[in-house]
């Protein structure tokens, strides 16, 4: 999400509490991002997205005066909360609430444990990208703080103050 207004950038990191952070921040946001693959700015957009995003925008270097953030968590826990949102989504799929789920590749579907789910997908880029692929642009530092899940609340207070809106 983006606010020229507040003057910031998150950049969201799957399975941070992206979706929680994102709820609160979004009536601050000006760039609002969706889920759309073809969309420049789809939810989870790395840091050179976001850059192409502000150069389309004739803003091309003007990221640099945003407060960037995103948010990190120890990554078993991150890798058996995705396990569980695709669990969910697959019963949604079967009782026919959830339509699209292109997202979900049909071999993690054949996945029966965590523990296969882990040896199948522990090279998969976009499953298992480590937070340096939403923190860095190549070498170059994009984030100014990155906060931890397990301490939501007390960093996210820290974003707060430094964008300027209420915690």
């Amino acid at each position: 999400m983006i606010s020229h207004k507040h003057k910031f950038i998150f950049v969201e990191f799957p399975k941070t509490g992206t979706t929680t952070i994102g709820s609160v921040l979004g009536k601050y946001s000006d760039v609002k991002r969706n889920h759309k693959k073809d969309s420049l700015y789809r939810k989870h957009a790395p840091p050179s997205t976001i850059k192409q995003l502000f150069e389309k925008e004739n803003k091309k270097d003007e990221w640099k005066n945003y407060f960037k953030f995103t948010f990190t968590r120890n990554p078993w826990d991150r890798m058996l909360s995705l396990w569980s949102f695709i669990a969910i989504s697959l019963e949604r799929h079967k009782n026919g609430t959830l339509k699209n789920i292109e997202w979900i590749n049909s071999c993690i579907m054949e996945c029966k444990t965590f523990k296969e789910y882990i040896k199948l997908t522990a090279d998969w880029p976009g499953v298992n990208n480590s937070l340096f692929h939403f923190a860095f642009d190549k070498d170059e530092k994009f984030v100014d703080f990155i906060g931890k899940f397990e301490n939501l609340q007390e960093d996210f207070d820290t974003i707060c103050d430094k964008i300027g809106i209420p915690r």
